[in-house]
């Protein structure tokens, strides 16, 4: 909650209805793209940055099954934007993905939540190159 009131300026009750919906620190994308869009229409450009970021991500590369929110957490590698660039955004998605691979080879599962574009162009650059 006090990332949610400290980067993107809501209020400490606002962060608490939003976080109590979820076991643990979630937040909705349909909140979170509220807040993008609260944000600029009063521009704050940061703040904006900031919320856009965290909905590509929750979008392509921490996707989760139900594909309707995203941990707090990866907040956290916005609050100094200057940084966010210099992440290997590429091997924590892996890492992600590689995590969640477990729930795939589950014979209940229907299907794969994560980015899987990012997963056959994996699959497609080792294939080829041997």
């Amino acid at each position: 909650m006090d990332l949610l009131v400290e980067l993107f300026e809501v209020s400490t009750q606002e962060a608490k209805d939003e976080t109590l919906q979820w076991i643990g620190a979630y937040v909705r994308l349909a909140w979170l793209r509220d807040i993008y869009c609260n944000k600029c229409v009063t521009r704050q450009w940061t703040l904006i940055a900031r919320a856009y970021l965290l909905l590509l991500v929750g979008f392509t590369l921490f996707v989760n099954k139900s594909a309707t929110h995203i941990n707090v957490i990866f907040l956290n590698t916005f609050c100094d934007l200057s940084q966010s660039g210099s992440y290997s955004w590429g091997a924590a998605a892996l890492a992600y993905m590689y995590d969640n691979l477990n729930d795939v080879s589950k014979h209940t599962t229907k299907h794969l939540a994560r980015y899987i574009n990012m997963l056959q162009v994996i699959i497609i650059f080792f294939t080829s190159s041997y």
